[in-house]
């Protein structure tokens, strides 16, 4: 299970390790890090994604990165957005 996180002040992150705490097999990974990338695979069963909410709506880099996300057809996808 792969965690992609979106975090400014640490929020998004305090989340991720809470997350882990009971999930033990989640990997944290940071969006931020695949700002260069054109395309994003993923091929695990469940993807999660944890990110703040900014003026009622995701960040921009989360959006962003969703959109050239490749993930497999039945993939449990879920979201934390606070």
């Amino acid at each position: 299970m792969n965690l992609y996180y979106s975090s400014g002040t640490g929020n998004s992150i305090a989340i991720v390790r809470e997350l882990q705490k009971h999930l033990k097999d989640a990997v944290p990974l940071p969006i931020a890090r695949h700002l260069g990338d054109d395309e994003v695979r993923d091929d695990s069963e469940v993807i999660g994604f944890i990110a703040p909410t900014y003026y009622m709506d995701i960040p921009d880099i989360v959006r962003d990165f969703t959109k050239k996300l490749s993930m497999k057809k039945n993939a449990f996808v879920f979201a934390v957005i606070h």
